[in-house]
């Protein structure tokens, strides 16, 4: 089973496993030095979750978060991420004659785990343990660690 967002025109999807929360868009903080794919963070209950821009990994312009835009609080191996949706859509069970994995049709886009093929079009579905190279996890960690010390 999958989440359906938007980004762009674009429909992405995620293992609805994965999800653990969705909400509507809210102001980010800033973090020094993220990684490019890193907006900033966002206090949700008292954890502080780096908020990840698809938009980003897609080489999509950027644009200014709007109140209508969705987060999705996802689990990666690494740590809970916040993904920026445009729009959520539904929650699609793909017909496997349907997904083709993604190194067949999209190899440069290493972050996919495969596309679904529908009659709206396609589902890119991202690949959650992809999200952050070893190298941005790296920066990020950094990062968070220079945030959480600034902020003491």
């Amino acid at each position: 089973m999958l989440l359906t967002f938007k980004i762009d025109d674009w429909t992405c999807g995620i293992d609805i496993d994965a999800v653990e929360k969705t909400y509507r868009a809210a102001a980010l903080t800033s973090l020094p030095d993220p990684p490019h794919a890193v907006l900033g963070i966002l206090d949700i209950r008292g954890a502080v979750l780096p908020v990840v821009s698809l938009r980003r990994r897609f080489s999509l312009p950027d644009k200014a978060l709007s109140p209508t835009d969705c987060f999705i609080v996802a689990r990666t191996p690494q740590r809970p991420v916040v993904l920026v949706a445009d729009a959520l859509g539904e929650v699609f069970a793909p017909d496997a004659a349907a997904l083709h994995p993604a190194e067949h049709l999209m190899p440069a886009l290493a972050y996919l785990t495969g596309v679904v093929s529908t009659r709206q079009g396609l589902i890119l579905i991202q690949d959650l343990e992809k999200l952050l190279s070893l190298e941005e996890t790296a920066q990020l960690d950094l990062a968070m660690r220079d945030y959480e010390h600034d902020a003491i």
